[in-house]
């Protein structure tokens, strides 16, 4: 092919306007040099091939649409059909790669066979462990009876609320000593050397928390004794 019918052929392929330099740098790759590539559009514009607009001292070329086939209705119709199927081929190709790209981050955040395989090993050296206690467990505990249990809840029930009484009666003596000493509680507690339940270890709360749920277990039983009482009446 010649220089002209290359240069022709690929403005009407483009079809859409040129500057010289820009058909230049699309002729490189055929070794065609700039000096040509501006003599053949002029000529091809003088031949009427091409349309030539000057803007500002450029001239800009585009292929003769009169050369230009003109599809008929039929033609146009089909077209359009054919890119209305395209681009919903290319809508269902997206969904589907939509899914994969789900499947893909999916298996991304699972555990390969390896770590399943390597965690139920764990899991089942945890439970041998586990049983193995509750076996040594069950060996050694002693049971306690029913009766022992009430006894030990009542006697806790008992000393627990002697020890608040005597809180009380030691509270209200040393409020009645602080206010009379001119010292601070803690340099007051560390002459006279009182123990208090932080000293010892004491957790007031704790105990409180049991008293209360044996002080309702008792209500319950109560309850419970008073209600078979009255069957069997």
């Amino acid at each position: 092919m010649s220089s002209e019918d290359i240069i022709l052929k690929f403005l009407q392929d483009q079809n859409r306007p040129f500057n010289t330099q820009n058909v230049t740098d699309f002729m490189q790759k055929h070794g065609i040099k700039k000096p040509t590539v501006q003599k053949v559009l002029d000529d091809l514009a003088e031949k009427g091939r091409l349309v030539v607009k000057e803007y500002n001292k450029t001239k800009i070329y585009h292929a003769s649409q009169a050369d230009l086939e003109v599809p008929s209705p039929e033609e146009l119709q089909a077209g359009a059909q054919r890119l209305q199927e395209l681009q919903q081929e290319i809508d269902a190709e997206k969904q589907a790669v939509a899914v994969l790209d789900k499947e893909v981050s999916v298996l991304m955040r699972s555990l390969t066979d390896e770590q399943v395989t390597e965690r139920i090993q764990k899991s089942q050296a945890e439970c041998e462990e586990m049983e193995g206690k509750l076996q040594s467990m069950r060996g050694t505990t002693n049971v306690i009876s029913k009766e022992d249990l009430q006894k030990t809840e009542k006697q806790f029930a008992a000393k627990f609320s002697e020890y608040r009484k005597r809180k009380r009666m030691f509270k209200s003596v040393w409020e009645t000593l602080l206010e009379s000493s001119e010292k601070k509680a803690s340099a007051l507690e560390e002459e006279i050397g009182i123990e208090n339940d932080a000293s010892q270890g004491v957790d007031a709360d704790a105990l409180q928390a049991v008293f209360d749920k044996v002080s309702r277990q008792g209500a319950g039983r109560s309850s419970f004794g008073r209600n078979v009482a009255q069957k069997r009446a």
